[in-house]
Formats: structure tokens, sequence, C-alpha cells
């Protein structure tokens, strides 16, 4: 097939959109959205090269066609493994945990369903896997498989039609299928998405996810690599060489404005994101085609822009967990960046220049001297490879804590329940059995030293003391705050949103059992909806009542939420004054050593629990300086 120009562009403008999500997710929330143009062109490029093979020759081979995509694929993804693995030893055990599997469904091609089987979330992991980037060469090379066994029926059938309809008929049949699963594979993705809370199983899901690839294909039976020579004589001239290329940035334009507007979080994202983006891809692809026959064999695209383009595979699967080894070596995101993109390049480098053509057995100067280099280093990465595998943990600390912590908030519910049914059943509920935390007397009172004064005398159905509802930094710390503060109520989850936590609010408010004092610690799991819900809280809270906000942080540097949220919630106390603010990430934000290897959260004991539980009764002591909520 005719190598066609100003692909690279499409390429390049993909990897752009990763790198930039990636490194510095503040600047463009969506750039997840470049993973699907990489997949609308591997859809256009793998049709156009079945259309080109059939036109050519009458036929398919599936096995050189499987072959030359293994041969593609595979070492690339070896070498990511081999040599970015031994980087983990700079990092804390914590994100090794489990490693062997992430490794073997890297390179088994089945991490997008051994991350939805384990419960990932794609965006609000603890600590990131290393390579959970490898779920999209999953679904790729899903969709290669069936894709080519599709393609080699209908070349099958095509074959016996006569004459010089056999290429329609094949275009035709193609067109039809990939519509058809493209429309199926949209609508499960919008059909799952909207069923299930989180939006990770519909994202990560070869089939949910694989309409971009048919999108690609479809593209390409209507305007593919090869063109008719009327087709190519009415494209080539200065006009339409304008056009194509206003089309080109049009396209690329809309697919960024998309990157700018919309975050994973986001239900837009899921309902017409990913197919808009989809469809303004194909639009670049085609116009990147008709580029090239607008403009003269003597104008080549830039060396630079090629290279990049050439190495936008190995760049993508290398830069992921250096970056996570580099962002938690480096206390400078800037730094970690560089870096990144430095051994990112060097690495795809090293297998598209010396190991590729090395297992291809091509004729190159000094090979046997490289190829005794290149092994070497691969040998090096394998040994500590396994050094980092044999020293892994099976869960990380944080998982382990939160499990823990889990099990007693689950405890004290049933407990809580069974003191409810005591009072309508003649013989008490036994509540022996359940789990007691050392430390933590029985009964209604947690034994703790601190009581929240009772300023709520003119509410009488208000329960006295402190209602506390967060995300899985709660949860960790709810053993401290329980032990701390009398008549305490802390309810915290795993991955809780803003949303939720509302929802939570005003159904423990409902139910009467909310106390005079709540205190909300929500925002590092902030979706886009995170203001609303702070204003419906603030709404929706009945009069007698003090709002505590506790102020999110995230170590991790470029997830701005948390610091958007903080900076507002710093706003409040001025609107309302019945609302007070803890501000536990002004508090830790210059001790971060402190926190748990994430950043976010809080070892079982030490001074960072310390801090934490000073800032919430130092906020509590204040709110009891402040008026509560009156009646309108």
């Amino acid at each position: 097939m005719t190598k066609i120009r100003w692909f690279s562009v499409v390429r390049t403008f993909g990897l752009l959109l990763v790198l930039i999500y990636h490194l510095f997710p503040a600047v463009l929330p969506g750039g997840f959205f470049g993973v699907d143009v990489f997949f609308v062109f591997s859809g256009y490029l793998i049709t156009a090269l079945v259309l080109s093979e059939f036109g050519e020759s009458g036929g398919f081979d599936f096995p050189a066609y499987a072959k030359r995509r293994l041969a593609r694929i595979v070492p690339p993804l070896v070498c990511t493994v081999l040599l970015t693995l031994p980087f983990a030893l700079l990092i804390s055990p914590d994100f090794t945990a489990d490693i062997s599997r992430q490794s073997a469904g890297a390179l088994g091609f089945v991490t997008n369903y051994y991350e939805i089987a384990n419960g990932g979330s794609y965006e609000a992991l603890l600590l990131p896997h290393l390579f959970i980037h490898t779920w999209s060469l999953a679904v790729e090379m899903h969709f290669y498989a069936v894709w080519g066994a599709a393609a080699l029926l209908t070349v099958i059938i095509a074959k016996k039609t006569t004459g010089e309809n056999r290429l329609r008929t094949l275009k035709i049949a193609l067109f039809l299928l990939a519509a058809l699963a493209a429309a199926a594979s949209y609508m499960h993705m919008r059909t799952l998405s909207a069923a299930v809370g989180e939006h990770s199983a519909a994202y990560m899901s070869s089939l949910s996810h694989a309409f971009p690839f048919f999108v690609g294909a479809a593209a390409a039976t209507v305007f593919g690599a090869r063109l008719s020579r009327k087709t190519e004589k009415a494209l080539y001239g200065k006009p339409c060489a304008v056009i194509s290329a206003v089309i080109l940035a049009a396209s690329a334009a809309g697919i960024a404005l998309f990157a700018g507007l919309l975050d994973f979080g986001d239900a837009e994202t899921f309902r017409y994101g990913f197919a808009a983006v989809s469809v303004l891809a194909a639009v670049m692809i085609a116009a990147a085609r008709a580029l090239h026959s607008a403009v003269p064999d003597s104008v080549r695209e830039p060396r630079l822009l090629k290279l990049t383009a050439d190495l936008s595979y190995g760049i993508y699967l290398f830069h992921w967990p250096l970056f996570i080894a580099f962002s938690n070596a480096f206390k400078s995101r800037f730094a970690a960046a560089s870096f990144t993109l430095l051994a990112s390049v060097l690495g795809a480098a090293f297998t598209q220049f010396i190991v590729e053509p090395l297992l291809r057995r091509r004729r190159m100067p000094s090979r046997r001297t490289l190829g005794y280099a290149a092994s070497a280093l691969l040998c090096a990465g394998a040994i500590l490879s396994a050094v980092v595998i044999s020293r892994a943990p099976e869960t990380t600390s944080i998982d382990a804590n939160l499990f823990i912590e889990n099990i007693y908030q689950d405890a004290d519910k049933i407990e809580s329940l069974a003191r409810l049914a005591d009072a309508v059943n003649f013989e008490p509920v036994d509540t022996a059995a359940f789990p007691q935390r050392p430390g933590i007397a029985d009964g209604a009172d947690s034994g703790g030293v601190f009581e929240p004064p009772d300023t709520s005398q003119e509410y009488d159905d208000i329960l006295p003391g402190v209602t506390v509802v967060g995300d899985s930094l709660v949860l960790g710390v709810r053993k401290s705050l329980i032990e701390a503060i009398e008549n305490c109520d802390v309810d915290g989850e795993t991955s809780r949103q803003f949303p939720a936590g509302a929802d939570l609010i005003l159904e423990l408010q409902k139910s009467g059992s909310l106390r005079e004092y709540v205190v909300v610690a929500l925002g590092v799991n902030g979706s886009r909806k995170w203001k609303q819900s702070i204003q419906t809280i603030i709404d929706g809270l009945e009069p007698g009542h003090k709002l505590i906000f506790l102020t999110p942080f995230d170590g991790r540097n470029g997830r701005t939420v948390p610091g958007e949220v903080s900076e507002y919630e710093r706003t409040l106390p001025e609107l309302y004054d019945f609302v007070t603010v803890a501000d536990w990430a002004a508090a830790i934000a210059d001790k971060t050593e402190l926190l748990r290897s994430d950043l976010v959260h809080i070892p079982g004991a030490g001074k960072a629990m310390d801090i934490f539980t000073d800032c919430v009764l130092d906020a509590i002591e204040e709110a009891s300086q402040k008026p509560a909520k009156r009646a309108p």
C-alpha cells in the first residue's frame, strides 16, 4: 500500500492528547480522547490494508496479517515491561502490589478485563497500576482478531463475485459490517455507562469501546488508501490542498475542544463525547488522505513530525510506568514529565531502531555488537523485573487498612441498627459477636475525650455530636475521630464523590440521624458537579445544624480538582455564617512526607493523623462559636 503522507499528523495529535492528559491533566481533562483517535486510525489502516491487498492479489492472507500485527505490537510491549519494571525499585512497594498479574494481563492482552474484574477505576485508583494503560492495547488486539476473521470471511464471499465488481462488493460488505458493529458497540457503551455509577467498565470493555475502530473501518471503505485515478486527479491542486488542510485543522480543533470541555466523570462524555470524537477523527484521517493527493510528491512531511509518529506507539507504552516512577521520585512535576518524555523516546527508539530490526534480521551496521548490547540490556531488565515481582506485596498497605476499616464501619452500622431494634423488640439483639476495635468503648458513645458543645437547644429534634461524611481518607482516619470525639458518627467510602456524599447527608437528615455538626470531607475524587453538590448540601441542610467543610488535599501534582474545591470552600464562611472550614489542605501541604505513598491517605498512626484530628477538632471549636443555620 502507498505510504500516505500527513497521516503522521493524526498519529502525533493523538499521542499529544494522551501525553498532556497524563502528564498535565489540568491542562486537558479530556485528553484520553487521544486513545480514540488511535483507535479510529487503527481501524482505518487495517481495513485499508485488507482492501489494498484484495485489489492487488484478489485475496487476503490472514496468517500473514496476524504475523504482521504481532510483530508490530509484541516486541515494544515486551521491551516496555522488562525495561520499566526495574524503575519500580525507586518508589514505594505499594505501587507494585499484584504486579505479576498486572504484567501477565499486559502481555496476555487482557488488562482491560483484569481491571474490570478487580473493580479497577480508570481515574480514581488509590495508586495507579503501572500497566493500566495497556487496556487500550487489549481492546486493539481483540479488534484485530475479530475484524481480521470477519474480513477473511467477507473476502471469501466477495471472491465469488465476478468481474470488476468484486472490490466494490467487498467495500459495501465491510462498510455494512463496520456500521452495524459500530452502532451496536456505541449503544452498549451508552447503556452500560448509564446503568452503573462507575464508568470504567464501559470505558475499558472491548465490546463497548470497539466502535471507534469500526468508525475507522467504515471510513476506509469510503475513502481508503487506494483511490481511483479520477478521484486522485480531482483532488490534485492548490485549492483542494488548502481545503483539505483547513478540514484537517478544524477536525483536530474540534477534538481538542471536546478534550477541554469534557472529563471522564461526565455522563456527556459517554453519551456523545466518544462518538463525536470518533467521527471527527475519521474526518481528520480523510482530510489527511486528501491532502496527500492534493500536494505534490516533492512536498514531504517534516522529519520531526514523521519521527514522532513512527515512535508514537513506543512512547505511549513507555511513558505511563515511567511517569509513575519519576513523579514519585521527584517533587517537581515538570522534572518528572521531562525525564518521562526523554526516557520514553529513548525506550521507543531502542525498540524501533534496534530490537525490531534485529528480530526481523535486517542488515544494519555492527549488527552483532548491537545484538549483544540489546540482549544484555533486556536480560538485565528481566533480572531486575524478577526482583521487583518477588518483592511485590499482594495488596497495598492502603487497601489493607481500608478493608479493615470497612469491616469496623459495617459492624458499627449493624450495632446501631441493633440498638434501634431493641426499642421495639422484647429481647435485645445480641451484638457480642460483632468485631470490636481495641480502645473504643461499647455502647452509643465512643469514649472520646472531646465533647462538642451542644448549641442547638432550640432544636429538640437534632442529635448532639458530629456526623462526618467522606471518602476513603475519612475511612482511614475513622478510628482516630471516633476515639477523639464524643457522639461521633463517621461514614467513609472509597472513591465517594461529592454528589453521592450530598445524597447521603440528605438521607441521614431525613431519617433523623444527622447530628448537629456536619463535617464534609470530600473532593479528592471530585467530579465536575462538586460545586452544585456543595450548594445542595448548604441549601438542603435543615435549621439547627452547623456545617464544616474539610478542604481536600491530593499531593499527586496536576490533579487540580481538590485545589479548586479547597479554594472555593475557603470562601463559604463569608457567605454563610453557619459554615466553617477545616483547612486540612493548608495544614498538610508542606508535610507530604507524612502521608502514605499515594500522597493522599494518612498512616494509621503518627503525626499526620494528629494534624488531621486537630484540624477537625479546631474547626468544631470554631463552629461552636458561630450560629447554627436558621429557618428562612
